[in-house]
């Protein structure tokens, strides 16, 4: 397998998406990966709790090159916030979510995909990306006119397909 979609439902259409699985028991109820995300960590009843984080879409993972790099610890209550920036700085410092050439942002899909959250939660996403982004990156990010996207790469998240971390 070299890519999420191997695993079903991006070509077949008889086949639900990897995504949309609903495989996945919590207190009783079965939920996709889909819903986990976007149906309960960012979802209204996280959001009226003050739980809401878009740093979340930093954290969970497809499994591929274009989501934020795997880790290999478990999120714990203690360790929660540091984990969140330290996953976003992490995904800042690749090239797959992250880039400035000139006066042009490059950003990963990500924040096409779920531009309401990073506007949501620092009222841009430039500002969100200076709030979360290394010191060295802040002042580029805060001089570029445009946003262009990266394409989103489907290839598994695995060390030979993210050097940079390794």
């Amino acid at each position: 397998m070299s890519s999420v979609w191997d695993y079903g439902g991006r070509v077949n259409p008889f086949v639900d998406s990897v995504f949309e699985r609903e495989k996945f028991v919590i207190d009783g109820h079965e939920y996709s990966l889909s819903q986990m995300e976007k149906e309960v960590l960012l979802g209204d009843e996280y959001a009226d709790k003050g739980w809401k984080d878009a740093r979340v879409h930093f954290a969970v993972n497809c499994a591929s090159v274009g989501c934020p790099p795997l880790r290999d610890q478990v999120y714990t209550a203690n360790n929660l916030e540091d984990l969140l920036a330290e996953n976003t700085r992490r995904a800042f410092a690749t090239d797959h979510h992250l880039k400035v050439e000139g006066k042009t942002l490059y950003l990963s899909k990500l924040f096409k995909w779920y531009e309401e959250d990073f506007r949501e939660a620092s009222g841009s996403r430039k500002a969100f990306i200076v709030k979360g982004a290394g010191s060295s990156m802040v002042n580029r990010v805060a001089e570029t006119l445009e946003i262009k996207f990266i394409d989103y790469n489907w290839a598994l998240n695995k060390p030979a397909n993210l050097p940079e971390l390794h």
